[in-house]
């Protein structure tokens, strides 16, 4: 098994440049999630990465915030493995191919960052994770979409078929070499959408 990514400074630099090759397809997912919900006011990101996707956002007017080990300010750096407590909460949550990358163990306390940082009534999650056996670099947490629908259902969200297939069927056509994505969407709503 592999271990998890436990970055320095010059290795965070590294990831993120190597994750802005990602870039351009990221930002026509996040635009396909507008598409399809609305530009949220407020935004969070779970797991980052470069950093793009909360960039943009706020060139738009969002109030948008990114969390991940290699974020960058204004961006909260922070392991997700840990609790988090930001003390505020947004409409629109993002969390794209970072559940396989966080220990078995952490699971829990990751679901629990996510969904408290959720408005209580109708906020959305956007939520990708790596199937079972999908290649990958420190995939340490492969599991089913199926059981992250029940962690995620036991720290209160609802998993939202309707939104899954649509915005997986905007994702076949706007996110590119990301082809995985559309397979490995899953949305979940908190309260009432």
């Amino acid at each position: 098994m592999t271990n998890y990514y436990e970055p320095n400074e010059a290795s965070a630099t590294e990831r993120r440049d190597a994750l802005a090759e990602f870039d351009r397809w990221n930002l026509r997912a996040l635009l396909s999630i507008w598409s399809l919900f609305g530009r949220a006011e407020t935004y969070i990101d779970f797991g980052s990465g470069s950093g793009a996707m909360v960039r943009f956002a706020r060139a738009c007017g969002v109030d948008a915030l990114g969390v991940d080990v290699i974020a960058e300010p204004p961006d909260r750096v922070h392991d997700l493995r840990r609790p988090l407590d930001l003390g505020r909460k947004f409409q629109l949550a993002t969390c794209i191919e970072v559940a396989e990358h966080l220990s078995p163990e952490s699971t829990d306390v990751f679901c629990n960052n996510i969904v408290s940082h959720m408005i209580e009534d109708g906020g959305w999650l956007v939520f990708t994770a790596a199937l079972p056996a999908q290649p990958g670099d420190n995939h340490v947490n492969l599991i089913p979409p199926f059981e992250w629908r029940s962690k995620l259902d036991d720290h209160g969200l609802t998993y939202h078929r309707d939104a899954t297939l649509r915005l997986a069927l905007l994702w076949n056509v706007t996110t590119g070499s990301l082809h995985h994505l559309p397979s490995n969407l899953q949305v979940f709503v908190r309260g009432t959408p």
